[in-house]
């Protein structure tokens, strides 16, 4: 038995009817995900042009680790640092976002 499908419609006449509306919602599911998350980032950057001070500080220690023979590794500390950083949700010209830089506060660097 043969399914008519309308004419028009977005899916092709050899497609099972389930897989032609999985398929569908699923370019649906894709196309709203992608306008909430430039949405919820323009709103982000609007806010962060509208501040006065929208740039913040954090304090980052860099430390090195160096690879010595038999896989033993030297960690060389480097002295602490402030980083300026956005207050936003998303990174913002240039500078990360605060909330990320205070949770990795510790950078490790591989030579």
């Amino acid at each position: 038995m043969r399914r008519s499908i309308r004419p028009g419609a977005p899916c092709r006449n050899w497609l099972p009817l389930p897989k032609c509306l999985a398929r569908t919602l699923i370019k649906k599911i894709v196309i709203a995900a992608t306008a909430c998350l430039a949405l919820a980032y323009g709103a982000d950057y609007a806010v962060y042009r509208l501040r006065r001070r929208p740039a913040g500080t954090v304090t980052v220690r860099r430390y090195y680790a160096i690879q010595e023979k038999a896989n033993r590794v030297e960690y060389v500390f480097d002295k602490e640092e402030n980083r300026a950083c956005a207050r936003t949700l998303f990174p913002q010209p240039g500078l990360p976002p605060c909330w990320y830089l205070s949770r990795h506060a510790e950078q490790r660097v591989d030579e």
